[in-house]
């Protein structure tokens, strides 16, 4: 849990697309298993 509450604050900081990106990446992963994980 600490390092979750650490990494959201040093990337919304510092970059907050990162944060977009991995709940997109979550996404598209469950879409396309098949892509990620062949």
């Amino acid at each position: 849990m600490s390092r979750r509450g650490v990494e959201k604050i040093e990337f919304n900081g510092d970059i907050p697309n990162f944060s977009i990106c991995q709940v997109v990446d979550r996404e598209e992963r469950e879409d396309i298993p098949d892509r990620i994980e062949p």
